[in-house]
C-alpha cells in the first residue's frame, strides 16, 4: 500500500508539473501573441493617420484645383456671352458655338488625364492624378450647370440628346474619390481615377457631340432684325378714321 501511494503521489506530482509548465508555456505564448496583435495594431493605427494626413492635404488641393478650374471655365464662358445678348433664347448657331466650348474642355481634361495616368508606377496617391482629377470636376460641374440653364428652341430630338448629355456631365461632376490613386488601371491592386474619370469625361463628350449634332440638324432661326423688318408696322387707332377719308 505504501509503494502504491508512493508511486501514485510521484505520478501526481510529475503532473501537476507538467501542467505547470504547460500553463506558463501557454501563457508566455499567449503574451507574445498579446504583443504581435499590439505591435501591428499600432502599424495599423500609425497607417491610419498617415493616410488621414493624406487626405486632408489631398482634399484641400482637390478643392484648391476644382475651384481653380471652374473659374477658368466660367470667365472663358463669360468672355463669350459679352459678344451677345444673353437675355434672349439663343439660336442653335449660339448653343452649337457653346456646345463646341463644352468640347473643348472635355479635352483639355482628357489630356490631362491621360498624362497622369501615364506616371503609373510610382506613389499610387499621386498628386499630379489629384489635380487633374479635379480640375476636369471643377470643369464638369461648370459644363453640367451651363448646359442646365440653356435657353434655346427646343426639338424633341435635341431634348432626349440634351438630357443624356446632363446626365454624362452630372456623373463626372459628382465624381468624389476619398484619396485619389493612380494605380494600375486593371485595379488588381490600387485603382486608377484618373482612369475612371477619364471614361467618365469620355461619355459626357459623346453625349454633348451627339446633343450637337441635334442641333445641326433644327432649321435655322432668322435673326431678330430680319423678323423686324418682316412685321408690319402697326397702324393706330387714331389714323384710322383719316386714312378712311
Amino acid at each position: 500500500k505504501k509503494m502504491y501511494e508512493s508511486h501514485t503521489g510521484g505520478l501526481r506530482s510529475a503532473l501537476d508539473k507538467e501542467r505547470r509548465a504547460n500553463k506558463k508555456r501557454d501563457d508566455e505564448a499567449a503574451r507574445l501573441a498579446r504583443e504581435a496583435d499590439e505591435a501591428k495594431l499600432g502599424e495599423v493605427d500609425k497607417l491610419k493617420k498617415q493616410l488621414e494626413a493624406i487626405k486632408t492635404e489631398r482634399e484641400t488641393l482637390a478643392q484648391q484645383v476644382k475651384a481653380q478650374a471652374a473659374r477658368d471655365a466660367l470667365s472663358n464662358y463669360d468672355s463669350r456671352l459679352r459678344r451677345r445678348d444673353v437675355t434672349s433664347v439663343s439660336t442653335p448657331q449660339q448653343v452649337s458655338e457653346q456646345l463646341a466650348l463644352l468640347l473643348s474642355w472635355a479635352t483639355t481634361s482628357q489630356e490631362e488625364l491621360a498624362a497622369s495616368a501615364k506616371s503609373v508606377g510610382g506613389s499610387p496617391i499621386d498628386e499630379d492624378a489629384t489635380r487633374a482629377v479635379y480640375s476636369a470636376k471643377g470643369r464638369a460641374i461648370v459644363a453640367f450647370t451651363l448646359l442646365d440653364s440653356l435657353q434655346w428652341p427646343e426639338t424633341p430630338a435635341a431634348v432626349k440628346t440634351r438630357g443624356a448629355a446632363l446626365e454624362a456631365w452630372k456623373s463626372a461632376a459628382q465624381f468624389h474619390p476619398l484619396v485619389v490613386l493612380n494605380g494600375d488601371p486593371d485595379g488588381s491592386v490600387f485603382g486608377n481615377h484618373a482612369t475612371s474619370m477619364g471614361f467618365l469625361i469620355g461619355q459626357a463628350q459623346k453625349a454633348t457631340d451627339d446633343f450637337l449634332a441635334a442641333m445641326a440638324q433644327q432649321p435655322p432661326v432668322p435673326p431678330p432684325a430680319a423678323a423686324a423688318l418682316a412685321t408690319p408696322a402697326p397702324t393706330s387707332i387714331a389714323a384710322a378714321p383719316r386714312a378712311a377719308k
